[in-house]
């Protein structure tokens, strides 16, 4: 029983590294958008298992590609007055890639007032959230970046944040300053905070209001609208990968240096 000890030790190190694989390949970017009409309204969908009636083939764990279509047909017969001619999300993840103390999530919508309703909610709020980020490592900054262009939106309001496991940075608003026919770039700023020790299998979430209350229906847009959260870090090797490093062999040698010294001790 001694004898087989240690192959039972690598074995168990092997099926672990294994599901760790596995874990990381998870994820898939849910989206959920939110408005008010005859009260509290929400569509909800994710990139992946696809195929799925609201988004397209090609959908993945790092981008969310929208059926614009049907979504906005949901929209329009649930009193939604704002639809949308783009509307997806995108992340490097499970993070690290092409910089490797980086991790991203971000959405991006241009929305249209419709006027489809006379009682159509006018605003509307997209959040999107991804789980199962594992890089980067070390202390942490969360950094949220909105960006968007008004045309013709003479009351309009776009409203950004972004989070990490739940905690998220002070929201920033974008307050038009009037309609302009070549749109109107309001000034953006990006927020920041301290997440502390970045623990593997993190989320990242991202949220948007779009309000275009009193602005006329039909012409009001909010072009390339956007928010992107960025999670800045140290890199940290993974275990299966530090122990490579160290020894400068393959993991196969490692283990099978680990059962040759248990058996010539037996």
């Amino acid at each position: 029983m001694t004898r087989h000890r240690g192959l039972f030790l690598a074995l168990g190190f092997c099926a672990l590294i294994g599901l760790t694989a596995r874990e990381s390949r998870a994820g898939g970017i849910t989206m959920t958008l939110s408005w008010t009409s005859g009260g509290p309204q929400s569509l909800t969908f994710s990139s992946t298992p696809s195929p799925s009636l609201y988004v397209l083939t090609g959908s993945s764990n790092t981008q969310l590609l929208v059926n614009l279509n049907t979504v906005n047909n949901y929209l329009m017969t649930h009193g939604s007055n704002i639809t949308f001619s783009a509307l997806g999300s995108q992340s490097n993840f499970p993070g690290g890639v092409p910089v490797a103390t980086q991790s991203t999530l971000g959405e991006n919508a241009t929305a249209v007032l419709t006027g489809s309703s006379p009682t159509g909610a006018t605003a509307i709020t997209i959040a999107t959230s991804e789980t199962g980020f594992t890089a980067p490592g070390g202390n942490g900054t969360l950094t949220s970046l909105p960006s968007l262009a008004f045309n013709n939106v003479a009351t309009g309001t776009l409203t950004s944040s972004s989070s990490y496991n739940g905690g998220s940075t002070t929201p920033y608003v974008s307050t038009s300053t009037g309609p302009s026919l070549n749109g109107g770039t309001p000034p953006s700023a990006p927020t920041s905070m301290g997440v502390g020790t970045i623990g593997s299998g993190y989320t990242l979430d991202n949220s948007m209001t779009i309000d275009m209350t009193g602005s006329t229906p039909g012409t009001g847009t909010f072009t390339n609208a956007s928010v992107t959260g960025t999670l800045n870090g140290t890199a940290v090797p993974e275990p299966a990968s530090l122990i490579m490093m160290l020894t400068g062999m393959p993991l196969p040698l490692v283990v099978l240096g680990l059962l040759r010294r248990r058996r010539a001790a037996a």
